[in-house]
């Protein structure tokens, strides 16, 4: 189970990065592992097992958010590191 304030490993980075205007267009193979920390806690109304049966993703806006397609409206702050 992923808490917040852990680091998950992305070995498939290029599935998660990028939201609505890269899920049409080739991605880059993925050069190194990134490692995630979920800054933010998320809602208690998600699924407890969200991070492997939802479609989410992750995407750039004055900082970096994880997006939860099932959640439009809602965005997670995470930090990013090699």
């Amino acid at each position: 189970m992923i808490t917040c304030g852990t680091f998950a490993t992305v070995l498939k980075l290029s599935r998660f990065v990028g939201g609505e205007a890269a899920a049409s267009r080739p991605k880059p193979p993925l050069v190194a592992q990134l490692k995630f920390l979920l800054v933010d806690p998320w809602p208690e109304y998600w699924a407890e097992d969200w991070y492997a049966t939802d479609d989410v993703y992750i995407d750039y806006d004055d900082g970096y958010y994880l997006y939860n397609r099932r959640y439009p409206n809602v965005r997670l702050a995470i930090a990013v590191s090699l």
